[in-house]
C-alpha cells in the first residue's frame, strides 16, 4: 500500500516530466495564488499529514505560522500568506495539482 507522502512524491514527479507547454499552467509559484481563493476541504488523512509536518518543524518556525494564519482575507485559503503558501512543503493533493 503506498503511503500518502509516496503518492506525494509520484505527482510532483510526474509534473516534473510534463511537457513545459503544460508544465507553464500547473505550476505553483510564489505570487500566483488564484487556486488558492477558494474554499476547499481536504481529507482526514491528508490533514493528519500537515499536522505531522508542522508538527516537525522548529519551534521558531510554528510560531511564525502560526502567526502568519490569523490574518487573511475572507475566501483565501487559511494557509495563504501575502500571495504564497505557508504549508507548501505539506500541501494536500488538490494544491499539488492545480494550475
Amino acid at each position: 500500500c503506498m503511503s500518502l507522502k509516496e503518492l506525494y512524491e509520484k505527482v510532483d514527479v510526474f509534473q516534473s516530466k510534463l511537457s513545459p507547454e503544460a508544465r507553464s499552467f500547473s505550476q505553483c509559484k510564489k505570487g500566483c495564488s488564484q487556486c488558492c481563493k477558494v474554499e476547499l476541504s481536504v481529507f482526514s488523512v491528508e490533514a493528519t499529514y500537515i499536522r505531522l509536518w508542522f508538527s516537525s518543524l522548529s519551534p521558531e518556525k510554528k510560531g511564525k505560522l502560526k502567526a502568519s494564519w490569523t490574518d487573511r482575507s475572507p475566501g483565501d485559503c487559511v494557509f495563504l500568506k501575502d500571495h504564497s503558501c505557508t504549508i507548501y512543503e505539506g500541501r494536500p493533493l488538490i494544491c499539488r495539482t492545480q494550475g
